[in-house]
C-alpha cells in the first residue's frame, strides 16, 4: 500500500460519507483509472478484516466496516498514520539536506500525495525551521531554504540528534540520501586522522563529530559552503592545535582544498567535543577572568575559599573553552545525569546557575541545565577537598578536671564527632595540622606555624559560635554552616519571611506548566512586572532547561539584573501537573535583584537545600491556609532531615 492508497483508505474511514473517483482523482492528480486501480489494492489488504470498498451508483464510493474489526482497524489507521508522518519528515529533510529546495509540485506526485497535503506538511515543517533561524522561500512552485550555512547545518544537525539519533540517521539514510557505504568511508577518514593527531573524542561524541562530517560531505559537494569566518574570541582559529586537524579531515574528505571558514567552523566543533593540552586554552586572558570571577562568585555564595585551589583552576580553564563553544554553536551535550545532580548537590547546582551571568557578560553566552550540571561536579570535587575530615585537637596545659571541662564543651558544639584529641602544651610545637584541622587551646601558643583558636577554661558563648562555625565549615559537604548555627537560623527566617511578603497562594487551579507560569509571573511585584524583560528572563531560564525538580517543586526565576524588588512568591496546586519530566505541586518564583544577592544568599541555600525532600514538598502542599504554610515552610524536622 503506498500513501496515497493509505490517504484514500484513512479518509473514507474517518469521512464515513461516499465520494466520487473523480473527486479523489483530481485531489491526488491522477486517472480515475489509476483510483480505481487504488480500490482493487485496499479491498485486497481489507479481506482480513472483513470489511470492503463498495461503489455505489449516483454517490460514490464508500467504505463499509466490520464492527468486530473496526477497532483494530483504526488503531492500524492511527500506527500507519503517525509512521507515514515521521517517515515524510524525514524524506523532507534528507530532500533539503541534498538539494536546499523542495518542487512542491514534483513532490506530491512521488510521494503520491494531494498539493494540498504536501502544502500542509511543508507548513509544519516551516515552523520547526523558523524556530531555529531558518526560513523558507518561495520561487516558482519551489521552496528554499535561507539562512546563514552554518545555522542550517545546525539544523539538520540536532534535528538528527533529536531522540534516538542511530534511528533518525537510518531514516535518512533510507531515504538515499546517504548510503552506508558513504558512511564508512567518513568513519574510516575520521578514525584515521584522529588517530594521526593523537587528538581523543569520546566514544558519545564520535557519533556526533560523524554526523557533522555527514553534513558537510552533503552540503559543500552540492556548492552549499560556509561563507563567513567564525571568531574564537578575538584570537584566529589557526593558533589552536585543532585547525590542522580540522583542514586535513576536510580536505580528505572533499578529495580537494576547504575553504578557511569550512576549516575553522571544523575547529570550533572540534574543541567543543574533544579532549587536549593546549598552551592557547590556558593562556587566554579573558578565560583565566571568568574563571576567577566564577569561582569568586560560587565561592561566596557557599561559604567556601575556592580561589586557592590550583587544581580547581586548571580544570575550569580547560572546560571553559570547550564549553564556551558549545553554548555558542548550540551543541547540545546529553546526559542522563541531570536530575540526579540536582538531586545530590543541588545547593551548589543553584549557585552556578546564579553565578552563570558572568558567562553571559563576558561572552554573551547562557549556561543550559547539563552545562550547569558539568560545571557544578568540578566544583563539588574542590568543595569536598575542602571539606574533607578534620582532627579537632584541644591544648590543655591545667589539671585532668579542667581538661576535660575543655573537652565536654566542645563536644558540646561537636554533637557525636568522635576524632577529637587532647594534646599536652608540652607537644603543641610539634604537632603536624593539617589544613582542614582544628587547634584549640586555653593558653596563648607561641612560635606555631598553624592557626587556632584560643579559648578560656570557661568559654563564653562567642568561643563556641567560633568553634561551632569552624567545625560545620569543614564537615558539612557544600557549606552549609552558615545557616545551620543557630543564631543564623533566626535571621534567615526573617530574611525569608521579608522575601516572600504575604505572596502565598494555595490550591490555585492552573490547566497547565504554561498557564501556571504565566500565573505566577502576573503576581509579582508590580516594579518587576512593569520591566518586560523579567518575564522575558524567567521564560528564557524556562527554554534553557526545566526547571521543576522530582520532589515536586518547581523554580522559575528571573535574571537578577532585571528584578528592580527582590522577592518569593509561592503557589501551591490544586492538583498536580507535569513541567517538564516531573510532577509538581508547588511553584516558587525566585527573583532577587542583583545588588541584593550577597544579603539573600543565606536565604537561597536554605530553600534549596529543604526543597530536596519530597515529604517537604508534600507537607507544603497539603497546607490548608497560608498559618499552616509557614508552619511547614519553616519546620524543624524537614530542615534536620537534610542534615
Amino acid at each position: 500500500m503506498n500513501k496515497r492508497q493509505f490517504d484514500i483508505l484513512n479518509r473514507l474511514a474517518r469521512e464515513g460519507e461516499p465520494i466520487t473517483g473523480k473527486e479523489l482523482a483530481k485531489t491526488y492528480l491522477v486517472s480515475t483509472k489509476t483510483i480505481y486501480n487504488d480500490i482493487v489494492v485496499l479491498n485486497d489488504f481489507l479481506k482480513p478484516y472483513s470489511s470492503e470498498i463498495v461503489k455505489k451508483p449516483s454517490a460514490g464510493i464508500f467504505l463499509v466496516l466490520d464492527d468486530a474489526h473496526r477497532h483494530s482497524l483504526m488503531d492500524l489507521f492511527q500506527v500507519k498514520m503517525e509512521s507515514t508522518v515521521i517517515q515524510d519528515e524525514f524524506k523532507i529533510l534528507a530532500t533539503f539536506l541534498v538539494n536546499n529546495e523542495i518542487d512542491i509540485l514534483d513532490w506530491s506526485l512521488e510521494n503520491f500525495t494531494s498539493e494540498s497535503s504536501t502544502k500542509r506538511e511543508l507548513n509544519e515543517f516551516e515552523k520547526e525551521l523558523n524556530s531555529n533561524g531558518v526560513t523558507l522561500k518561495r520561487r516558482n512552485g519551489k521552496l528554499m531554504l535561507s539562512g546563514p550555512e552554518t545555522v542550517i547545518r545546525q539544523f539538520f544537525r540536532n534535528k538528527l540528534l533529536s531522540g534516538e539519533s542511530h534511528t533518525n540517521l537510518e531514516r535518512v539514510i533510507h531515504t538515499d540520501c546517504i548510503t552506508d557505504g558513504r558512511i564508512q568511508e567518513l568513519t574510516h577518514i575520521m578514525n584515521q586522522y584522529l588517530k594521526q593527531y593523537q587528538f581523543s573524542v569520546a566514544h558519545d561524541y564520535r557519533h556526533y563529530l560523524l554526523l557533522d562530517l555527514l553534513i558537510f560531505d552533503i552540503r559543500w559537494s552540492k556548492g552549499n559552503k560556509v561563507k563567513q569566518i567564525p571568531r574564537v574570541d578575538g584570537n584566529h582559529p589557526k593558533v589552536i592545535e585543532t585547525y590542522l586537524l580540522a583542514r586535513d579531515l576536510l580536505n580528505a574528505i572533499a578529495q580537494k582544498e576547504v575553504e578557511e571558514a569550512e576549516i575553522i567552523a571544523l575547529s570550533q566543533v572540534l574543541i567543543s567535543i574533544g579532549s587536549y593540552e593546549s598552551a592557547y586554552l590556558g593562556s587566554n586572558p579573558k578565560i583565566e577572568k571568568t574563571m576567577n570571577e566564577f569561582i569568586l562568585m560560587v565561592g561566596d555564595l557557599a561559604g567556601i575559599q575556592l580561589q586557592e585551589d590550583d587544581y580547581l583552576k586548571m580544570m575550569l580553564l580547560n572546560h571553559f573553552p570547550a564549553m564556551i563553544m558549545r553554548l555558542r554553536n548550540k551543541i547540545h551535550l546529553k546526559s542522563n545525569l541531570i536530575e540526579e545532580i540536582k538531586y545530590q548537590y543541588g545547593i551548589l547546582y543553584n549557585f552556578v546557575w546564579l553565578s552563570g551571568k558572568i558567562f553571559k557578560e563576558n561572552f554573551n553566552v547562557e549556561l543550559t541545565d547539563i552545562e550547569a550540571a558539568l560545571l557544578t561536579i568540578h566544583l563539588e570535587i574542590a568543595v569536598e577537598k575542602v571539606n574533607q575530615p578534620m582532627t579537632i585537637y584541644v591544648v590543655c596545659p591545667h589539671s585532668l578536671a579542667t581538661s576535660e571541662l575543655i573537652l565536654n564543651q566542645v563536644r558540646k558544639v561537636t554533637g557525636q564527632y568522635e576524632n577529637i584529641q587532647k594534646v599536652e602544651y608540652s607537644k603543641a610545637k610539634t604537632m603536624n595540622v593539617n589544613a582542614n584541622d582544628l587547634v584549640i587551646s586555653s593558653v596563648v601558643l607561641e612560635e606555631v606555624s598553624y592557626p587556632y583558636i584560643h579559648v578560656g577554661t570557661i568559654m563564653k558563648e562567642e568561643d563556641l559560635l567560633k568553634i561551632q562555625k569552624k567545625f560545620l565549615t569543614h564537615t558539612m559537604g557544600q557549606a552549609q554552616s552558615n545557616y545551620l548555627l543557630k543564631n543564623d537560623e533566626e535571621v534567615t527566617k526573617r530574611l525569608i519571611q521579608r522575601l516572600l511578603g504575604n505572596s502565598i497562594y494555595l490550591k490555585k487551579k492552573v490547566g497547565d506548566a504554561e498557564k501556571c507560569l504565566t500565573k505566577i509571573i502576573q503576581l509579582a511585584n508590580k516594579e518587576n512586572t512593569k520591566n518586560p524583560r523579567f518575564e522575558e528572563t524567567i521564560r528564557h531560564r524556562e527554554n534553557l532547561g526545566i526547571t521543576s525538580t522530582y520532589t515536586g517543586i518547581a523554580l522559575p526565576h528571573a535574571n537578577p539584573k532585571e528584578v528592580q524588588t527582590s522577592e518569593l512568591i509561592m503557589m501551591t496546586l490544586d492538583k498536580p501537573l507535569y513541567w517538564g519530566q516531573n510532577l509538581v505541586k508547588v511553584v516558587m518564583l525566585i527573583a532577587i535583584s542583583e545588588k541584593e544577592l550577597n544579603v539573600y544568599k543565606d536565604a537561597l541555600k536554605v530553600i534549596y537545600s529543604k526543597i530536596d525532600s519530597s515529604s517537604y514538598i508534600q507537607k507544603l502542599w497539603e497546607a490548608k491556609d497560608k498559618g499552616n504554610f509557614l508552619t511547614a515552610l519553616f519546620s524543624e524536622a524537614e530542615f534536620e532531615e537534610i542534615l
